[in-house]
C-alpha cells in the first residue's frame, strides 16, 4: 500500500447492531513486538512536514487515518496503543440482506521508516464494538506501507528479499561491534526549536538503527521513548 493513498474497504455483518463503532488499529505481527505501539517516525511527525501543517495535534502520531468518516472519528491512545474509533451510521443492505459500511483509510508513514515501524511486519486489526467498548467481532488484514508497491510486488513474485524488509542473521552486527551500554548524560544549548527537534530526531534515529542492527530493542526502548516525550 502506498503512503497517503486511500485504501477502500467494505465491512459486512449479518445482525442489526444499533449504535456500533469500528476501531482500526495498526499492530506489529512478530510476537516479540506485540506490546509495542505502532506510530509514525519522527521525520513524518515533524512540524516542518507539510502534511502536518493543518493536522489536528491528536492525529500527529497516528499512522492510520479514516478519511471517509473523519467528522465522526476520534483518535484514541488507550494504554499507549493508537487507534481510530468511528461511529457507524445507518448501514446499507446487500441483496442478501447483510448490513455493510464502506470506509477508506490512508497511512502517513511507511514500514521502512527508521525510528518508526523500522521494517517490521504489520497488520490492521478491526474490531466492531458497542458504546461501552465491548468487542462484538474482529477481523485482521496484513498490510505493508511503502513508497513503491509495484517494485515490492515484483520482488515478492520473484522470491527476492525485500529492500526494506527485516535483516537476517547473515547481516547481523558482529558481537565485537555491539554498542557500549555505558550511559552518557549530555546537556546542550541549542538555539531555535526546529534545531532542537532536529538534534533529538537524529539521536532517536541513531538509536533506532542500532536497535534494529543489534536486536537490542529492549535496551534502547526507554531512551527512545524519553526522546518521544520531549518532542510531544
Amino acid at each position: 500500500m502506498k503512503m497517503d493513498k486511500s485504501l477502500p474497504l467494505q465491512f459486512t455483518w449479518n445482525q442489526p447492531l444499533p449504535g456500533v463503532y469500528l476501531r482500526a488499529m495498526m499492530a506489529f505481527k512478530p510476537e516479540q513486538y506485540k506490546n509495542d505501539p505502532v506510530m509514525r517516525c519522527l521525520n513524518h511527525m515533524a512540524a516542518s512536514n507539510p502534511v502536518n501543517q493543518n493536522m489536528d495535534p491528536e492525529k500527529i502520531k497516528h499512522v492510520v487515518h479514516c478519511v471517509t468518516h473523519d467528522h465522526c472519528t476520534r483518535y484514541d491512545e488507550t494504554n499507549g496503543f493508537l487507534s481510530t474509533i468511528t461511529k457507524l451510521g445507518a448501514p446499507k443492505l446487500t441483496r442478501q440482506g447483510l448490513q455493510y459500511e464502506k470506509m477508506c483509510f490512508k497511512f502517513t508513514c511507511t514500514n521502512s521508516c527508521t525510528g518508526g515501524m523500522n521494517r517490521r511486519h504489520t497488520e490492521l486489526i478491526f474490531t466492531l464494538e458497542n458504546a461501552r467498548g465491548k468487542v462484538l467481532d474482529c477481523a485482521k488484514l496484513s498490510i505493508r506501507v511503502c513508497c513503491c508497491p509495484k517494485r515490492d510486488k515484483r520482488r515478492d513474485e520473484k522470491g527476492l528479499p525485500m529492500e526494506d524488509g527485516p535483516s537476517n542473521g547473515d547481516n547481523a552486527m558482529p558481537l565485537a561491534k555491539m554498542p557500549s551500554e555505558h550511559i552518557y548524560n549530555v546537556q546542550l544549548s541549542i538555539p531555535g526549536k526546529e534545531n532542537y527537534l532536529s538534534v533529538l530526531k537524529y539521536a532517536y534515529d541513531v538509536m533506532a538503527g542500532q536497535a534494529f542492527k543489534t536486536g537490542q530493542h529492549d535496551f534502547f526502548k526507554p531512551y527512545m521513548e524519553d526522546i518521544l516525550h520531549k518532542t510531544a
